[in-house]
């Protein structure tokens, strides 16, 4: 039996990517900050002709150390940020989905595990849009079958109650006329009885 490997979460691989960016951005920035302390320093012993104490380096160098890192948090931050915002675009788009405004689409921006979930609730979307839109033809098309049959049935119906009144109210001159009735009003009956009746 063959054990198929799942592919590794493409979301999961761009943080670790935003993290490795946001720890090297702040690696280059500690660096850059010793440097420029460094210059300062040399700068102002030679101006001035005094000597740092050992205490202010370790000092400059912490700060360095926590200026590195607060840039680090704060372009991981920024990197996140742009996730974060589509996923209330998603959330958004579904609460308006839900809310019945299914022509709502969501955009397609990236390819990860969000791009997936977009386009697929895009073509749910559709999906669902297009059966009511389906639904709502039938119930029209059913609609116009009942009211086309009411009007087959009201017709035959009309002259078959006819006949019958004339029957009942004895409005007839002898047996014959009194049979012709009667034989009208079982061939319009018959017609009604024979009539398609269908339902969707």
């Amino acid at each position: 039996m063959l054990i198929k490997k799942e592919k590794p979460s493409k979301l999961l691989l761009i943080l670790f990517e935003y993290f490795g960016f946001a720890i090297l951005c702040g690696f280059v920035s500690v660096l850059f900050f010793s440097w420029a302390a460094k210059v300062i320093i040399e700068n102002y012993m030679k101006e001035l002709d005094v000597i740092v104490a050992i205490q202010t380096e370790y000092w400059i160098a912490i700060v360095n150390i926590i200026a590195g890192i607060l840039i680090a948090f704060f372009v991981l931050i920024l990197l996140f940020q742009q996730k974060f915002a589509y996923m209330v675009e998603i959330s958004k788009a579904v609460s308006e989905m839900e809310a019945g405004n299914l022509s709502k689409r969501i955009s397609i921006v990236g390819d990860d595990e969000l791009t997936d979930l977009a386009v697929r609730i895009n073509a749910l979307a559709e999906t669902v849009e297009e059966e009511i839109a389906v639904s709502e033809q039938m119930k029209a098309e059913r609609f116009q079958s009942i009211a086309s049959l009411s009007h087959d049935i009201r017709t035959p119906l009309t002259a078959v109650m006819s006949y019958l009144q004339f029957i009942r109210d004895e409005q007839y001159s002898n047996s014959n006329q009194l049979k012709s009735y009667a034989e009208k009003a079982y061939e319009k009956a018959y017609r009604i009885k024979a009539i398609p009746i269908h339902f969707f």
